[in-house]
């Protein structure tokens, strides 16, 4: 009984900590496009 929620919980806690990780990646993601737009936004008007 114990090992079963034991394990349960190990399953849960993975699970949760892929979820984390890959939300990271995704606001990593979009604050480097999001600073490369700018970034080539800033070029092109200082190109004009």
């Amino acid at each position: 009984m114990e090992y079963c929620l034991y394990n349960k919980f190990q399953i849960t806690n993975h699970k949760y900590q892929t979820m984390t990780k890959i939300q990271i990646f995704k606001l990593f993601r979009s604050l480097i496009i999001g600073i490369w737009d700018l970034f080539v936004i800033w070029c092109l008007y200082f190109e004009i």
